[in-house]
């Protein structure tokens, strides 16, 4: 796991100590230098992160026990959600320094977990394996609304793309199906909320059903049963991130590369293949890890 520096004369910085499985979700902090990253290892952990340097140092943790799905900063930074495959969600209060409490729960995985504003109040929002989208307000044990989904909710379950209005949280507005063929992987909201991106198994993203393009592809190869005919490798998206600062986004993808793209101009800005990441090395024939997530800083000069 590396945070990228925008300023050019100084070095990228490996997260040390990392977890000890797979990253499965990486957040920054909307107001202060804090990362949270969540894992296979059933940890969500919190770096506090020097916005000059990039160097980073351990804040706190939440443990649970399954891996860690999912993470969503508060509004104001002072609070975290997780969520896990062991059914649960947990809230940690920074300003506090309690441990963690759980405050949802579902009967299966939650795959993952925000904070929205319903009715000009904060809540937590939870969706999971058991095809259910629950609200809570993190003062009683019961959701005060839910929804059922058409499928699993965890990305590639299903093409649908299904729309609430917070006005009416317990009701699906609408439902659509994705623009992209294959399945899905990620969906992410415009900023200023008024559209979406989704990103598929295939390596394309659609800029919700205005246009597509492809990314995250490898050079073409021979294909070895049929003579004279090439392929090309197709990779996942799996991750889309906004620059709030820009309006530009990245995308990351399991082929271990990042690319950044301006989506009204419909171009590509800069991509980081794997040797600018040292991901991989193919003299030693060790492959390039997928890259998982992504995240920009809260004044956008970093990337982890």
């Amino acid at each position: 796991m590396n945070v990228l520096n925008a300023a050019a004369k100084l070095q990228d910085v490996v997260v040390q100590p990392g977890p000890d499985d797979s990253i499965s979700k990486l957040a920054f902090n909307p107001v202060a230098d804090f990362l949270a990253v969540g894992s296979w290892d059933n940890q969500v952990r919190i770096y506090e992160v020097n916005s000059n340097t990039g160097q980073v140092q351990p804040k706190a943790a939440v443990q649970h026990d399954a891996p860690a799905l999912g993470l969503s900063w508060s509004k104001d930074g002072t609070k975290l959600l997780t969520c896990s495959a062991d059914k649960s969600a947990k809230i940690l209060d920074l300003q506090t320094g309690s441990p963690a409490t759980q405050i949802a729960a579902h009967d299966g995985p939650i795959s993952c977990v925000k904070w929205l504003e319903v009715g000009g109040q904060q809540v937590a929002v939870t969706a999971g394996w058991d095809k259910m989208v629950k609200y809570w307000d993190m003062r009683t044990p019961n959701p005060i609304a839910q929804v059922q989904a058409p499928e699993r909710v965890f990305g590639t379950a299903d093409r649908q793309i299904c729309l609430v209005d917070l006005k009416n949280p317990g009701t699906i507005k609408s439902t659509k199906e994705s623009p992209l063929k294959m399945q899905t992987r990620v969906i992410t909201a415009f900023p200023s909320g008024d559209g979406y991106a989704v990103g598929s198994v295939e390596g394309r993203v659609a800029i919700q059903s205005n246009f597509s393009f492809k990314c995250h592809r490898g050079d073409p190869v021979a294909n070895a049963s049929i003579r004279g005919q090439t392929d090309t490798a197709v990779y996942a998206v799996n991750a889309i991130e906004f620059n709030r600062a820009h309006g530009t986004f990245v995308t990351a993808g399991s082929d271990g590369t990042l690319s950044f793209w301006d989506k009204d101009q419909r171009t590509r800005l800069k991509t980081y293949n794997t040797k600018d990441l040292n991901n991989g090395d193919p003299n030693q024939k060790i492959p390039p890890t997928p890259i998982v997530d992504a995240s920009f800083s809260k004044d956008s000069n970093l990337l982890a």
